[in-house]
């Protein structure tokens, strides 16, 4: 990934370019094959990870048999912000829908960032947030229309 590719990330959005440099240098690659899994539910989480190309789909596992899609991914997109704060389990799986090109930060290297500029952080909460919203919104629709 190119330095200038990293504002495509609302995360690193409004960055200095010094800034940028700091992500850029501390970032590592991964090209996933289509169906690869990514993220297990209920493992630990390590790395969060930015999509570059290609898309992903976040799945919610319902039981042994079944798993709902949460959401389809594609460039510019964050996933595994959850964990990475928490230091709890991943929330959801994602498996790659295509080939997809992704860059990743281990746990302590994104911590790391965030002490060093804290835009990061309001960005993150940011992102955060929005996500909560659609929750709402899609936990509001399955009120109002129940099965």
């Amino acid at each position: 990934m190119e330095l200038n590719e990293l504002s495509q990330f609302n995360l690193f959005k409004d960055l200095e370019a010094e800034e940028l440099k700091k992500v850029h240098q501390r970032l590592h690659k991964h090209t996933a094959e289509p169906e690869e899994q990514l993220i297990n539910e209920g493992e630990p989480g390590k790395r969060l990870y930015l999509i570059s190309q290609g898309k992903v789909n976040v799945l919610k596992i319902i039981d042994a048999d079944r798993s709902k899609v949460l959401a389809t991914l594609g460039p510019g997109a964050v996933m595994g912000e959850i964990s990475i704060l928490t230091g709890g389990p991943r929330t959801a799986s994602v498996i790659s829908e295509t080939a997809t090109e992704l860059y990743y930060l281990e746990r302590e290297e994104f911590v790391e960032l965030m002490h060093e500029i804290p835009d990061i952080a309001i960005n993150l909460a940011r992102l955060m947030c929005e996500r909560l919203r659609r929750a709402d919104r899609e936990i509001r629709q399955v009120l109002l229309n129940p099965l």
